[in-house]
């Protein structure tokens, strides 16, 4: 408030207050410039609905439309008991259907029904019916009827199709269902008998009658034929894809079958993007690092580059296929004695460890062990931890181990394992 105003605008509020309140009102000022929002004199009006006329009230029947509650004999009478038709009779007749009238009111908001129903019927445009769960594959009365002929035929007593199913490799559940069954049938012999078909039913679900395996046999056949059509359709199947190519050439080279080739697993370690300085410019690449192995002392492992990640795991692969090595291992299972080599800035020091061991080691190691069946062994890396370096002088180490029969054969000994003599020749 600026100073310069006079202190009659501090009490003048105050004085007209005393005066008549129309005056006050024209008079008083608010001590804030900001303008008064202005008011809207008109209220708002909620929609107002035609309503009945007086004469129209005395027939409430034809105006609601609300019929008495239903006679003995009808449909309420199969789902309630009597207590419970008289409670709703009582109730009904509580309820005034002039109230229904006079005091129901429209809803006017967003998630008021679109229908104006009582849902006491079924629509069969809006609404579904009740109905069952239909499979898959429906069955027709044709495959349905000769299905239950031959489980009508089956000259197996119950005890033997108990006997089969306790065979069968079921599920846990299922198991259970047939022991608990099969107790059932013991304790309740009388009930057994006049269930005896329902429980022989409930028993072919899970043992096959002669004559099930060769409908299953044709069904399969068609769909097999279906797959074998649907192989031999478009360009894709007539076009070999890169990496089948790929493994048909490097099997050619290495002696291997292609089968055999898909049999080992491939594990990518190392993925990276490097970038090429050029006078061009930054070409950028992708860097795949990738191992192969049967886990059975078979192991590899190779690089690709390519501008496409795809392309580069790829080549990766396949040079690794074409890396092979076998690796020598003590009873199947761990190095000869202790192994160390360097790579680079990084040193990767192995040692053979008894069994049970384990596989104490960098994750990297780790895959590469599992890769190449090794299961006991200690790794240690010192200096730096590259993994580009762990991996190949882990390679180098395994591949390049130094056997007794070496030792024994430079030092012009003979090597012999007395473990063939004494354990009758039980070891690796």
């Amino acid at each position: 408030m600026s100073v310069c105003r006079s202190a009659t605008c501090l009490f003048r509020r105050r004085i007209l207050a005393a005066s008549s309140s129309t005056t006050a009102s024209s008079a008083s000022r608010p001590f804030s410039s900001t303008c008064l929002r202005q008011r809207n004199s008109e209220r708002k009006v909620r929609p107002v609905y035609d309503q009945l006329p007086s004469e129209k009230l005395d027939d409430i029947q034809d105006v609601t439309k609300i019929l008495p509650f239903r006679k003995e004999g009808g449909e309420m009478e199969r789902h309630y008991t009597p207590e419970q038709i008289e409670a709703m009779r009582e109730a009904e007749k509580a309820i005034d259907p002039r109230d229904l009238v006079t005091q129901a009111r429209m809803r006017t908001d967003h998630w008021a029904p679109q229908t104006f129903d009582d849902f006491a019927y079924i629509d069969p445009l809006v609404e579904k019916d009740k109905g069952y769960a239909k499979q898959l594959r429906e069955i027709t009365s044709d495959a349905f009827i000769p299905k239950i002929v031959r489980r009508l035929k089956d000259p197996r007593e119950t005890k033997e199709l108990f006997e089969e199913a306790r065979k069968m490799n079921l599920a846990l559940d299922v198991k259970t269902f047939i022991d608990k069954l099969e107790d059932w049938c013991k304790k309740n012999p009388e009930q057994f008998r006049e269930r005896e078909m329902y429980v022989r039913d409930v028993l072919h679900r899970y043992v096959p009658v002669e004559g099930d395996q060769e409908d299953w046999q044709e069904e399969f056949a068609k769909y097999n034929e279906a797959a074998e059509e649907l192989k031999s359709r478009g360009p894709a199947a007539k076009e070999e894809s890169l990496e089948e190519a790929g493994l048909r050439r490097v099997a050619a080279e290495i002696g291997f079958e292609v089968k055999d080739l898909r049999k080992f697993r491939v594990k990518m370690l190392v993925f990276r993007r490097v970038v090429n300085q050029t006078r061009m410019g930054k070409i950028p690449s992708m860097y795949n690092l990738v191992a192969v192995g049967n886990e059975d002392g078979l192991i590899g492992m190779g690089e690709g580059k390519g501008a496409e990640s795809g392309d580069a795991r790829r080549q990766a692969m396949l040079n690794a296929f074409r890396n092979l090595k076998s690796i020598h291992r003590y009873e199947n299972r761990t190095i000869y004695g202790q192994v160390k080599k360097k790579v680079g800035g990084t040193t990767v020091e192995i040692t053979a460890k008894p069994p049970g061991f384990g596989l104490r080691c960098q994750h990297l190691i780790f895959e590469l062990c599992r890769l190449a069946g090794i299961h006991d062994i200690s790794a240690r890396i010192g200096r730096s931890r590259n993994p580009m370096n762990t991996v190949k002088a882990f390679f180098e180490a395994v591949t390049d181990q130094k056997l007794p029969d070496d030792i024994a054969r430079a030092r012009g000994r003979k090597l012999v394992d007395v473990r063939k003599v004494y354990y009758d020749g039980n070891v690796y």
